[in-house]
């Protein structure tokens, strides 16, 4: 993963070791998919003296590096300097951003283990019994046709900017008796497990 370490280089004009903490704290929930607001951009620009499509560039590329570090489990600040030593940032950015990363990656860490944010949500489930049939075939027919289960799943998806409300969404699925037994199995062998993971401890 290669980072655009010239973008970063804008940091350096950030206003206060406070904005550049908020701007980390952006960064990294740009990494997880969520925009940061169109005010704080706006901000950014202003402060860093670079434009809005510039602001969002810097926003990934930070991103980008809190993720790498966090996957290489890089959260100490000896390990960030390292990380960092290579790079073309002046030698007080890099100081200033590996003390402050230092100090959020761990909290950035676990939140992603923790965040259920990242995934959708299942809220409600329908499910109904129905006979597939074509419309040449007699009601003796229809009868003995295909089973079907027709399931409505009401699902959350996750936020795509901040300050958005959660999207909802219907999914209808139609399953055969054969598709849903597999399923079926297959819940109970994650049940047989989730069990037996509580009774041991």
């Amino acid at each position: 993963m290669d980072i655009q370490f010239d973008l970063l280089e804008n940091l350096i004009k950030s206003p206060s070791k406070d904005f550049l903490n908020q701007t980390i704290y952006e960064a990294f929930n740009h990494s997880r998919d969520l925009k940061p607001s169109k005010n704080f951009l706006e901000q950014l620009s202003q402060h860093l003296e670079i434009d809005i499509d510039s602001s969002e560039k810097l926003i990934s590329e930070l991103g980008k590096l809190i993720s790498r570090l966090i996957f290489e489990n890089q959260t100490n600040l000896q390990q960030i300097q390292n990380a960092l030593a290579s790079s073309s940032l002046q030698s007080n950015l890099k100081n200033l951003l590996g003390k402050i990363l230092a100090e959020r990656l761990p909290q950035f860490r676990n939140k992603l283990m923790k965040d259920e944010e990242m995934m959708p949500k299942l809220l409600d489930f329908k499910c109904r019994v129905d006979i597939k049939m074509d419309s040449n075939m007699t009601d003796s027919e229809a009868k003995s046709g295909q089973q079907t289960c027709l399931l409505n799943l009401k699902i959350q998806e996750p936020k795509n900017c901040i300050n958005d409300e959660p999207k909802i969404e219907n999914l209808n699925l139609e399953l055969s008796k054969q598709t849903l037994n597999t399923i079926i199995n297959g819940l109970n062998k994650i049940k047989d497990q989730l069990n037996s993971i509580a009774t041991s401890q």
